[in-house]
């Protein structure tokens, strides 16, 4: 199989002198230059630019801009209950094989839907759900949809934790407690791989639309 090879992902923080020992002791990078504004870091094989306010060079700028405007025009709790419709409605579509959504797996199609994957991520924070009923429309496969999942979210996240990091009082016990659950969580990847290979397709795609009716559920009532 044919791996992804990500050469760098930019990161923006607030500060970046308070954002470093996240990074080197929590995350585990190492960092190859440290000259604030500026600093290059590595995690395994991947490589990091960390900056203060460095949003002015991301790439997917105008889709987070809109999201940040869209969320200071329309309340959150009208946005959420409206995107619970349409996501109950495509879930439940879904479990009849005659209506389900299906599209091709174009350039178009995907641009298409990592901008509206971006677009909910700035407006609500969360567009897992957005993601997992565009993979299922794809029709791809087991290991391609735990694989793509993954790649999109991880740059997605990280700038997450870089913006939130900073904001955060890390008391002695946080720290420990964070550390603590990284194994927890590295274990629970590795048993939810070997017992992917158990699960045939046709129950994956059934959990994951499980999945989305639940996070359809939760958008509608929370």
């Amino acid at each position: 199989m044919e791996m992804i090879k990500v050469s760098s992902i930019l990161i923006g923080v607030a500060d970046l002198n308070k954002s470093k020992p996240f990074y080197e002791e929590i995350l585990g990078m190492t960092f190859d230059e440290f000259r604030p504004p500026f600093a290059s870091a590595k995690l395994g094989e991947v490589e990091f630019n960390i900056e203060e306010d460095a949003s002015y060079r991301a790439k997917d700028w105008a889709k987070k801009y809109i999201g940040g405007r869209i969320l200071f025009l329309i309340p959150v709790t009208l946005m959420s209950r409206m995107l619970g419709v349409v996501f109950l409605v495509l879930a439940v579509k879904d479990f009849f094989p005659s209506a389900r959504l299906r599209m091709r797996p174009t350039t178009w199609i995907l641009v298409s839907g990592e901008a509206v994957n971006g677009l909910l991520g700035g407006i609500l924070g969360n567009a897992a759900i957005m993601r997992g009923q565009v993979l299922l429309a794809l029709g791809l496969s087991k290991a391609e949809f735990v694989g793509t999942s993954t790649t999109i979210a991880l740059p997605m996240n990280i700038g997450k934790s870089s913006a939130y990091v900073t904001q955060i009082e890390w008391s002695q016990d946080l720290i420990i407690l964070f550390i603590a659950g990284i194994p927890l969580m590295l274990l629970g990847v590795r048993i939810g791989k070997q017992f992917l290979s158990y699960v045939s397709t046709h129950a994956f795609e059934s959990c994951q639309r499980v999945i989305i009716l639940i996070g359809a559920a939760r958008f509608l009532l929370f």
